[in-house]
């Protein structure tokens, strides 16, 4: 998957913490076959086929046994040469620990046989049709646009469909679900609308902020779901979704 911002991706480190400047969070049901947006604290399914902009992506560590424990990483460039520090969260008694640290080549095996851990990619998108940046959280089923050479020369518009695909064979755990995604084209103009969001927003900060390594376990919900900003209405579109 192509993007605007940072084809090669980089790995300079910011040392300042910047804000979230991200409102609209995306995600995919892989049970319930849907996409789901949340705005100011309010969550509602996707309604109508959603056309973005991605600007950037990052990959983590994520997942874990059901029931067990919760695995995270903070967010990393596309590299399985990058070095993350991988945490879990048992949920029986609440106790956090690091479960590997090293490059994603060497530990992310031995994660996924150990503790069920799978592979995320947290994808930061413009859309057009408001004006508004977003953060598309994206996990198991979902993440196929942005794994595998097939992608790398894409355009970097997507389109976020509604008809959800049956994952065949089905699944041990019960029947799932992937998510529909198809290209678009994307004019000149709108790659310059996607930039100029970006950096007014100082997202392009916050990105550079979040690629960082702690060695302090970091929280696994980003800062603005915790404490959703109130809703804004978009001058374009007040409810694309």
């Amino acid at each position: 998957m192509s993007t605007l911002l940072n084809p090669q991706a980089h790995t300079e480190k910011e040392t300042n913490i910047p804000a979230n400047p991200f409102k609209v969070f995306i995600n995919w049901s892989s049970t319930a076959g849907k996409f789901v947006v949340r705005t100011g604290g309010e969550a509602k399914d996707l309604k109508r086929p959603l056309q973005v902009i991605v600007l950037d992506y990052l990959n983590t560590i994520q997942g874990g046994e059901i029931g067990v424990i919760d695995i995270w990483s903070k967010p990393y460039y596309r590299l399985k040469s990058a070095t993350v520090t991988v945490w879990g969260k048992q949920l029986a008694s609440g106790k956090i620990a690091k479960l590997a640290e090293g490059k994603v080549d060497d530990i992310y095996d031995r994660l996924r046989s150990e503790y069920k851990a799978s592979k995320g990619v947290k994808v930061y998108v413009f859309i057009p049709v408001t004006g508004q940046i977003a953060l598309l959280d994206l996990s198991g089923y979902a993440i196929s646009p942005f794994y595998g050479a097939e992608t790398s020369n894409t355009e970097p518009g997507l389109t976020l469909n509604l008809e959800p695909i049956e994952v065949t064979p089905k699944p041990a755990y019960g029947t799932r679900y992937k998510p529909s995604f198809s290209g678009m084209t994307v004019t000149d103009e709108a790659k310059k609308a996607a930039v100029d969001a970006f950096i007014e927003s100082g997202a392009i900060e916050y990105l550079n902020y979040v690629q960082g390594i702690e060695n302090t376990p970091p929280d696994d919900t980003p800062q603005a779901e915790k404490n959703p900003p109130a809703e804004e209405k978009s001058e374009k579109t007040a409810d694309p979704f």
